[in-house]
């Protein structure tokens, strides 16, 4: 009995592995600029690597800004900053913007 049982486990996981690979080996062919996402069960766009501070938009395809309203992603501290006006920078120690 055990050994019967233990015949039918091993052909129980051989057929799952199998059709676990016939399932991997199946996966539909993207278009051009797509690739499969095996999470998503579907085909996405390929994603540029994009700069600090942006995070890459699937519904506009582009990288967009990664801080809220009115704020900008400052290279030099590596956050995001209040939004300065033209010829001044956030001058993280005075908490203000400050002339570059």
């Amino acid at each position: 009995m055990k050994i019967r049982f233990q015949i039918i486990l091993i052909l129980g996981f051989l057929f799952l592995i199998s059709f676990g690979l016939d399932v991997v080996l199946a996966q539909p062919v993207c278009s051009p600029g797509m690739h499969w996402d095996a999470r998503l069960g579907e085909c996405v766009y390929n994603q540029p690597a994009c700069p600090p501070g942006t995070n890459w938009d699937r519904r506009l395809k582009e990288c967009v800004s990664a801080c809220g309203p009115n704020m900008t992603w400052d290279v030099r501290l590596g956050k995001c900053v209040p939004a300065c006006p033209p010829g001044t920078h956030w001058g993280d120690r005075r908490d203000r913007c400050v002339p570059n």
